[in-house]
């Protein structure tokens, strides 16, 4: 008999805001983040027109934080701009996709999709 194996992520509880409205965070500059989890590694400060230090930031509020830390830190029209690249675990992406019509109606980077090869032609498609 096979187990089905249980990862921590999924049963990890996750937060997120009533509204795109509380996401309150800055739009531009560097910024130098209380919580260490949205610190680059090594570094200290974080440049939000800088979309990898963006993302990296966004990817560990929205996985890692409460509510308020979220609000606090993630603004909104970056988020949408950002939301198709961010490499979330699926639950944290359809948990704020499945929330919000603004994120779904951006779509998926081709980045963000699984490569599946089908057995029957041996092409490799994209899932999402």
């Amino acid at each position: 008999m096979t187990e089905k194996r249980i990862r921590f992520r999924d049963i990890k509880p996750y937060d997120i805001v009533d509204s795109l409205d509380d996401l309150r965070g800055p739009a531009h500059g560097v910024i130098t983040p209380e919580d260490v989890r949205l610190k680059p590694i090594g570094r200290t400060a974080v440049d939000i027109d800088d979309d990898g230090d963006c993302l990296e930031m966004y990817r560990e509020a929205l996985t890692d934080c409460s509510a308020d830390v979220i609000a606090q830190y993630v603004n909104k029209e970056r988020l949408l701009e950002l939301f198709p690249d961010l490499c979330l675990d699926d639950r944290v992406f359809d948990l704020w996709r499945g929330k919000f019509p603004e994120i779904a109606t951006r779509g998926v980077s081709r980045d963000r999709a699984y490569p599946v090869i089908d057995p029957a032609t041996g092409k490799e498609t994209r899932t999402w």
